[in-house]
């Protein structure tokens, strides 16, 4: 079942458990503290049925932090609108995704900023 798009506060999300097979996170995740970050994940990891995916389209620093002209951007927003957000890199949203409970998380593309990550009942996991 196809389920539409929610908006609401990303902070405070109520998702009923095992409901979804993807979610989604754009850049409105640059806007607050990894803390948060990891809080949003485990929400999203709770709402994730077995197998699901959480896909992340948003700026990627590189690790260097200097690479990508639409990441400086970004962060130069998220500096401006918040005291805790920041432009992260894929070693940051893989550590963030795996302390959440995700696991196989992927950089698909640095340009466009995907990552993807998969949800697996710990009893399944490796």
């Amino acid at each position: 079942m196809l389920d539409a798009l929610r908006a609401g506060d990303l902070l405070n999300l109520k998702l009923k458990p095992r409901s979804f097979d993807l979610i989604l996170f754009g850049n409105s995740i640059n806007f607050v503290s990894p803390e948060q970050v990891i809080g949003m994940f485990r929400k999203a990891y709770e709402a994730l049925a077995q197998n699901g995916r959480v896909v992340i389209h948003a700026p990627m620093a590189d690790d260097e932090r200097g690479e990508s002209a639409k990441a400086a951007m970004t962060g130069i927003d998220a500096l401006l609108f918040s005291p805790d957000g920041d432009v992260y890199t894929f070693i940051e949203y893989r550590g963030m995704l795996e302390a959440a409970g995700f696991v196989d998380v992927v950089n698909l593309d640095d340009d466009l900023g995907l990552v993807v990550a998969r949800r697996v009942d710990p009893s399944q996991k490796k």
